[in-house]
């Protein structure tokens, strides 16, 4: 077997006997878990781990910063008397 951060061991439940609400209740918040970070976190991983979403994070962050400074400066220039 070929040990991997991705495989998770789920614990055995018993098909004859019936769950108590508490059992019941912690399988279906691992169900939920699991479902969201296959559906969410797991696709968008290889981006970090490539780098790429952190390039397109960093371009974002960029044009954001440009169009704040130059608002800025119009500001700046409306309110100067001279």
């Amino acid at each position: 077997m070929t040990l991997s951060l991705f495989f998770l061991a789920p614990p055995e439940v018993p098909e004859s006997v019936d769950l108590d609400d508490d059992s019941e209740a912690i399988l279906t918040a691992d169900f939920e878990i699991g479902h969201f970070l296959r559906e969410r976190i797991i696709p968008g991983s290889v981006l970090y781990f490539t780098g790429a979403a952190i390039e397109d994070d960093d371009d974002a962050y960029e044009e954001g910063e440009e169009a704040d400074e130059e608002g800025e400066e119009e500001g700046d220039e409306e309110n100067d008397p001279d």
